[in-house]
């Protein structure tokens, strides 16, 4: 790994800082203008596994340790530069997102263009052409590697959606699990206190059962009472008749 020297203006990103280190490779790419850059670099970065840092007004050179490594050269900045290389994304299918940063270094100005990776895999220029970082360099995909980064992130998007649905699914369960366990806890209450209620009707009715079996049997003795009575009374009046009845013959 090099060593960057810097004498005079320094107000360059950490992230540029470590790429102007590293030099080219599968992440990082340097563009001595911007007329060097082109929508096939953009899709390819954005194919590939991480993505990349495109590095516009750096060109590479060997340090005295024999590594390689960016040096700034400055290019042409301004809205109207920044807007050509949004252009260039996007007349690429889909759209590629950049990220655009001005940076400076020893009154030197450039540009470092940030390119994620994302879900919407794979990116072709307008001319449809289908192009993948590699190591330090821009390699075409062929059908077979197209074809499983095709199936690859349609398999992503699935797993992803799946996942969704599946967590939108234990949601709706534990709301409808929660409502359940309410409406059981209140359907136990009110059987509680239903049966209490019944209870106390039947309690009620047991005792209203007893009083009358009690009101029947106190009827039944003033009953035989009565009759004996009334026997008694039968007598005296047959007696009675007998000693009329003998008075007068």
């Amino acid at each position: 790994m090099g060593n960057i020297e810097n004498d005079g203006k320094e107000s360059i990103s950490k992230k540029t800082n470590i790429a102007l280190i590293l030099g080219e490779g599968k992440e990082i790419e340097y563009k001595e203008s911007l007329s060097g850059l082109s929508r096939e670099d953009l899709v390819a970065f954005a194919n590939s596994e991480r993505g990349g840092i495109i590095l516009i007004g750096v060109k590479q050179i060997e340090d005295e340790d024999g590594n390689e490594i960016g040096k700034v050269i400055g290019c042409d900045v301004g809205d109207r530069y920044k807007q050509k290389i949004t252009n260039m994304a996007e007349n690429c299918h889909p759209t590629v997102e950049l990220e655009i940063e001005e940076e400076e270094q020893n009154e030197k100005l450039f540009y470092r263009v940030g390119i994620p990776s994302d879900g919407r895999k794979p990116y072709c220029t307008s001319g449809g052409k289908y192009k993948i970082r590699g190591d330090a360099c821009t390699e075409t995909l062929t059908p077979d590697r197209l074809l499983s980064m095709f199936l690859e992130e349609e398999s992503n998007t699935f797993l992803s959606r799946f996942n969704e649905a599946t967590t939108d699914l234990e949601n709706k369960l534990d709301i409808i699990n929660s409502k359940f366990n309410e409406e059981m806890k209140n359907v136990l209450e009110n059987l509680e206190k239903t049966t209490a209620r019944i209870n106390g009707y039947l309690d009620n009715i047991d005792m209203q059962t007893k009083e009358a079996i009690d009101i029947s049997s106190e009827a039944n003795i003033n009953s035989d009472e009565a009759l004996g009575v009334i026997y008694e009374l039968k007598e005296e009046i047959a007696g009675l008749k007998r000693y009329i009845l003998k008075n007068k013959s």
